[in-house]
């Protein structure tokens, strides 16, 4: 800004070097109402405008008068646009387009020019056409994706049918869903091949549950197992019987609750033992029931095949009466003999005297 014109001046300065050094300088004015009419003869589009930025961003000719006007500073965002950092532009500005030639001749200089959406019959195109083709593209984008959709959501929900039919234990379909994705026909294949291989399983598994419930229930003793809060899970026909309970009534209930006071203080103290101890211990129960009955009662823990904890107690009742009265008999005749056999030495050494 020239203090003595009281105008806008531009001067272009250029270095007069004697070897390296500057010595001085050579200026030449610009003549800022030429410029501006070279700017205006520059091919634009009604409501366009071209303008010449300086190295400091101040406009120093535009090619009309509107704001921002020579002197003023060239905001950020149009200055810098097309640029990686570049500033978003303002709320409410106008539309339209930015060009930012850079002056060779004059670094940081600059030939900036603003094109609005409203100046540019590019900008303008009939609405009609712009609407209908919006919608033609909309239309065949949802077709599309619909058809891909019940391409690939076919195989999947049969797929996933089959998957649940296999969870449930139910018989899937035998022949498995076609499909012409290939990672649906693998996965396909391999739901066929864990079904397989769940049945193996399921077939050993059973197996193994029949031949434990034939043993179960083919011994006469009683032979029973609960768990670490005393109630029965598994029970044989003849501990549905010992305890006299219709068959299949002893699961769930505590054998302690269904045996006299004195027997099940026993019975308590004895699953103490076996619980703090970690191994099989028999003991002899006595029960006049009118006439003395002897029960041998072997319990032994029952070990998590997980993590080998204990997890209930394995108890096995066998009526040992006869055998214990034979036994005592037996002992008695044993006795007997014995005195009569001393009897009898003592009568032939008599005898023989």
């Amino acid at each position: 800004f020239g203090p003595l014109s009281k105008a806008w001046v531009a001067a272009a300065f250029a270095p007069v070097l004697q070897g390296d050094a500057v010595v001085a300088a050579m200026a030449v004015g610009l003549d800022l109402p030429e410029l501006r009419e070279l700017l205006k003869r520059h091919a634009l589009r009604p409501g366009s405008a071209a303008m010449v930025v300086d190295c400091a961003g101040t406009i120093v000719a535009r090619s009309d008068a509107q704001a921002p006007d020579v002197g003023d500073a060239l905001p950020d965002w149009i200055r810098r646009a097309g640029q990686p950092d570049a500033p978003p532009p303002p709320a409410g500005a106008a539309d339209g387009m930015v060009a930012v030639t850079p002056l060779v001749q004059a670094r940081g200089w600059a030939v900036v020019v603003h094109d609005p959406a409203a100046a540019s019959t590019a900008w303008r195109r009939p609405a009609p056409p712009l609407a209908a083709a919006a919608i033609f593209g909309i239309a065949a984008g949802a077709w599309l994706a619909l058809l891909l959709a019940r391409r690939c959501l076919q195989p999947v929900e049969a797929l996933t049918q089959r998957a649940a039919a296999i969870i449930a234990g139910l018989p899937p379909d035998p022949a498995p869903p076609t499909s012409a994705v290939r990672e649906f026909a693998l996965l396909s294949t391999s739901l066929t091949a864990a079904h397989a291989a769940l049945e193996r399983q399921a077939l050993v598994a059973r197996q193994g549950q029949a031949l434990l419930e034939a043993v179960i229930e083919g011994t006469p003793d009683v032979l029973h197992v609960k768990g670490l809060d005393g109630r029965t899970i598994v029970a044989n026909a003849a501990a549905d019987a010992f305890f006299q309970v219709p068959r299949g009534r002893l699961v769930g209930r505590r054998s302690v609750d269904l045996s006299r006071p004195e027997i099940a203080a026993v019975a308590r103290a004895h699953d103490a033992q076996v619980l703090r101890d970690g191994r099989t211990s028999s003991e002899e129960y006595r029960i006049a029931d009118p006439l003395e009955q002897i029960y041998k009662v072997t319990k032994a823990p029952l070990r998590n095949a997980a993590d080998g904890r204990i997890a209930g107690i394995i108890i096995l009742i066998q009526d040992v009466t006869r055998q214990r009265r034979t036994e005592s008999e037996l002992r008695r005749a044993e006795v007997e003999m014995q005195r009569l056999g001393r009897r009898a030495t003592a009568g032939a050494m008599a005898s023989g005297l």
